[in-house]
């Protein structure tokens, strides 16, 4: 398994197996936000950007794996389902908030979560979903 993968192919236990790195070559069609290689390509660079497997952490004690993408957004995936704690510029709908509270209910975890990237150790604790305003200042919509 040594060829480019799009990232919506990635499974946990893809990221479990191996490191990932994004993935361009102009010449071959790849596009760094489409594709990933794993660290036994020969192309593979620990330098570039990584998709990464996570471990969430939640306060009543529940772990949970999930993707790390390697800048801000941390999701947290449970049978083929998910939930992105990062919300980039987009301020969370009503609607977001109460999906995001049913899916915490519905695998029994609670808030806050502590989570640790595999492989750069990159670690955040979220109370709720983080967005940036309008002032360039990151929100917690705590839920």
């Amino acid at each position: 398994m040594s060829q480019p993968i799009r990232i919506e192919d990635i499974s946990l236990d893809d990221l479990k197996k191996h490191r990932w790195c994004y993935y361009h070559n102009d010449e071959l069609g790849y596009d760094a936000f489409e594709y990933v290689i794993p660290n036994t390509h020969p192309e593979f660079c620990s330098e570039t950007i990584e998709l990464e497997l996570a471990e969430f952490i939640f306060a009543n004690g529940k772990r949970q794996f999930g993707i790390f993408d390697g800048s801000e957004s941390f999701s947290v995936v449970i049978n083929n389902d998910s939930l992105s704690f990062w919300r980039g510029i987009v301020e969370p709908a009503d609607t977001d908030i109460k999906s995001s509270s049913l899916f915490l209910k519905a695998h029994d975890l609670a808030m806050p979560v502590q989570v640790t990237s595999k492989w750069t150790k990159q670690t955040r604790v979220f109370e709720g979903l983080e967005y940036i305003n309008q002032s360039n200042e990151v929100v917690s919509v705590v839920i």
